[in-house]
């Protein structure tokens, strides 16, 4: 369950902005796993890949700074490109390869159509640039039936 916790946070962040059915974004509930009605960073960093610290992320989250990150922070958090794409950039180069792309499972389509969409200079790598750039185009061609919000979006369980 925290793998599948863990994937569903980090597509989110990563395809929020594009056409893809966006994975449910996990709960509230399932990352505060002691119930206190705030995450610590320690409960949030838990269900991030081993190889990211998730620290900008937090902080962004984390509003009024306290340390803490409540229901209501969580529920109006909308990530930047940057922390998406950091997400992904395993090794902090500046760049996604393939590798790092293929790491992280897609929500349509096969890893090398959808990496190569998003890497128009044909480098092999995938910029900031070429990710925003491929979020925009995305976000207007978004068919209409995608524009309902997904139930989980505010962060509240679907139980």
């Amino acid at each position: 369950m925290k793998f599948s916790i863990t994937m569903s946070l980090v597509s989110c962040l990563l395809f929020s902005a594009g056409s893809y059915a966006k994975p449910p974004r996990p709960c509230f509930a399932q990352l505060d796993v002691n119930s206190d009605d705030v995450l610590s960073y320690a409960e949030f960093s838990a269900e991030l890949p081993p190889h990211h610290s998730g620290e900008d992320i937090f902080a962004q989250m984390d509003v009024n700074a306290d340390q803490l990150v409540s229901k209501s922070e969580f529920a109006q958090f909308k990530p930047d490109h940057t922390s998406k794409f950091s997400l992904l950039d395993n090794n902090s180069d500046g760049v996604i390869s393939y590798a790092e792309f293929t790491a992280m499972p897609i929500p349509h389509g096969d890893y090398q159509t959808v990496f190569n969409t998003i890497d128009v200079d044909g480098s092999g790598d995938i910029t900031a640039e070429e990710m925003q750039t491929h979020h925009q185009q995305m976000r207007h061609r978004k068919p209409h039936h995608l524009n309902k919000k997904m139930p989980s979006t505010t962060g509240e369980c679907n139980d």
